[in-house]
């Protein structure tokens, strides 16, 4: 789920599913210059680490999303997950307002029916190059908006069919 903070002029993601029942630290961060990077403390392998979801390469038809781990405080950072996404075909962008707070459109982009290729790396930071890839179909919709100053203004729900996931297990070379 994603929530905009008009005060802080963030976004944060937090994570549910049923591996999870409880939401996880949430990733927080922001968009500039066309990319949206958001980051979390997280654990591994019962490690402290940060997780960092960056939005790339956007356009009305297509965007890149990835998570990238660090176990050295943000030194170096290592994918751990990356998604490719092109609209549906007979999927229409929805178009972006101007009303509301500044940023709290950032994610506009991402509404609608898409066509996800992710790949999710099995053994992150333990130089694994063992990635299952899916193919499937992703929906992002609007959950509404608050509207009361100094609260929450935007929000977007992101559901996957797991019926429609195909993982095939591979070794990629970096």
């Amino acid at each position: 789920m994603f929530l905009y903070d008009p005060a802080a002029h963030q976004w944060s993601q937090s994570f549910l599913d049923s591996k999870t029942p409880s939401h996880e630290n949430p990733m927080i961060g922001s968009f500039q210059d066309g990319q949206g990077v958001l980051i979390s403390e997280d654990t591994e392998d019962d490690k402290a680490i940060l997780a960092r979801g960056t939005w790339s390469g956007i356009s009305k038809d297509a965007h890149h999303f990835q998570i990238d781990y660090s176990n050295d405080g943000g030194g170096t950072w290592h994918p751990a997950f990356i998604a490719d996404l092109t609209r549906e075909t007979r999927d229409r962008p929805i178009v972006a307002t101007n009303m509301g707070e500044p940023g709290q459109h950032d994610f506009d982009f991402d509404l609608g029916k898409w066509k996800t290729h992710s790949s999710r790396l099995l053994h992150p930071l333990t130089g694994s190059t063992q990635w299952a890839d899916m193919d499937g179909a992703t929906v992002v919709k609007p959950s509404g908006a608050a509207g009361q100053p100094g609260r929450v203004q935007g929000r977007r729900l992101r559901r996957h069919s797991r019926t429609a996931l195909t993982p095939l297990v591979q070794p990629r070379h970096a």
